[in-house]
Formats: C-alpha cells, structure tokens, sequence
C-alpha cells in the first residue's frame, strides 16, 4: 500500500476498525440521529455504505467482486471485515482500497 495516498490509507484503517462515521458508528459516540440510508432507506453501517447500498453494488458487480463480497457477508465469517479485505483475488489490493474511497465519497 506504498503507491497511494495517506488519506486512503487512513479511510480504509477506519472502514477495517468500524471507525468511518457510518450512522450506526455515530450512534456509538452518543450521536443520535437517523439510522436510515437517505439514499435508498437501508440501515447505514459501514458495510451498508461500502457493500450493501444500490451503488456501490452496482461498482463492486461491474468489477465482479460483487459475488465474492455476496458469499463472505453470506457466510458470516467470523470477522467479516477480514473476509472482505482478504477475499479480493482479482485485483490487486491498493486498487480495492481506492475503489472503497471512491464508493464512500460518491455516498456522501
């Protein structure tokens, strides 16, 4: 992960750690506000937000993780954050990084 830039580096250390301010990580510091997506009424977690929302669906399938991502988060893996990040066998790691910078920033 030496080729890109430290601000994505730090956003996927926060997505790794449950730490990027998802509504339902906002709640957790005493932040009460609406849990719902604005976007498509989904429940806003940090998978909800990187995985789950209609777009970001729609990236991951167009670079056909979608489908790896499905099973990992169907499969409840004891830490799914480990299974997502380790389950990206078609593209080199660095470029999944920018690729959930990317998703995060068009969502918000």
């Amino acid at each position: 992960m030496t080729d890109i830039p430290s601000k994505i580096k730090i956003f996927v250390w926060g997505a790794f750690h449950e730490g990027i301010l998802s509504c339902t990580n906002l709640i957790y510091k005493k932040l009460y506000i609406n849990l719902w997506c604005v976007r498509c009424g989904g429940l806003e977690s940090t998978y909800h937000a990187l995985f789950l929302w209609p777009s970001a669906k729609n990236v991951l399938e167009m670079v056909d993780l979608w489908d790896t991502i499905k099973s990992v988060l169907r499969n409840k893996v004891s830490n799914g954050r480990i299974g997502v990040f380790n389950s990206v066998p078609n593209m080199d790691f660095e470029r999944f990084c920018v690729l959930l910078w990317c998703i995060w920033n068009d969502k918000n």
